[in-house]
């Protein structure tokens, strides 16, 4: 595998499927040479069930989520984007019966600043969605009985009934402080049929500060999120707190610092 971008497993675990080159590809586990399966952006996760890899394409001129026939390569658009309410599909993961597949739509109307989540029940054999009633943040995965989110940076699990499409019971909190963004609704996440779970914690920000030689701290810059230094001098891009839509870009020579403001767009 070569540039390799964001996999999903096949049904039976013996092969994955992911992006690479411009293409939806997959490949055996046991090795031997990729198979593409059709053209295809490196956007979001493929899931696998079947002959059946859906996934999600969202700079194209078409966006939403694509259904790709394994043995024929042909690709289809199965769930658009809802251009009124600027709702993009995204997150496609099949349910256990291989035909009805969780998909979160990311919201952003007009008239509200702040981004919403809604999670939604589809079927590749078409029909209207079932809407989830959740508050949620990020993709949603079923496993072992359960389905698993974000919220609030917290990954929680939730019995659930896939058939009757209802929770059974009340969520649970697994792991805190886990890495997510809540404008994608990605989550760093991963859990197998059998209730085995992966994850990727969540990383605090580091505090840029200027200090003396004898190790007093003189100045508080911010945030740190980027250094560039030519071997003389440093140039950082810090934040000054994290809340503010300000960043400052500073160059450090010798015992001074010049900034610059920069207004976030």
């Amino acid at each position: 595998m070569q540039n390799a971008f964001s996999v999903g497993w096949s049904d039976d675990s013996r092969a994955i499927a992911y992006f690479a080159e411009g293409k939806l590809k997959t490949v055996g586990v046991d090795g031997g040479p990729p198979r593409i399966i059709c053209d295809a952006r490196s956007e979001g996760t493929p899931t696998w069930r079947g002959d059946n890899i859906l996934y999600t394409q969202y700079s194209v001129d078409k966006p939403g989520i694509y259904r790709a026939n394994v043995p024929s390569g042909k690709a289809e658009l199965i769930v658009g984007a809802e251009r009124a309410r600027f709702g993009l599909p995204f997150w496609p993961q099949f349910l256990p019966d291989g035909k009805r597949f969780l998909y979160l739509v990311i919201q952003q109307p007009v008239e509200k600043p702040e981004i919403g989540h809604e999670l939604r029940i589809g079927s590749i054999d078409g029909g209207s969605p079932k809407k989830v009633p959740l508050a949620i943040d990020s993709r949603a995965v079923y496993a072992d009985g359960n389905l698993l989110f974000v919220r609030d940076g917290t990954l929680l699990a939730q019995p659930f009934d896939p058939d009757r499409m209802q929770f059974t019971g009340e969520a649970k909190p697994l792991v805190n402080d886990i890495h997510y963004f809540r404008s994608t609704g990605n989550a760093a996440f991963s859990v197998s049929q059998n209730g085995m779970l992966a994850w990727r914690a969540a990383h605090g920000y580091s505090r840029l500060v200027w200090m003396d030689r004898a190790g007093v701290e003189l100045k508080s810059i911010g945030r740190a999120s980027s250094i560039r230094t030519d071997g003389c001098r440093r140039m950082v891009i810090a934040t000054p707190s994290e809340s503010s839509t300000r960043s400052r870009v500073c160059r450090t020579s010798g015992s001074s610092i010049l900034t610059a403001t920069v207004r976030s767009a």
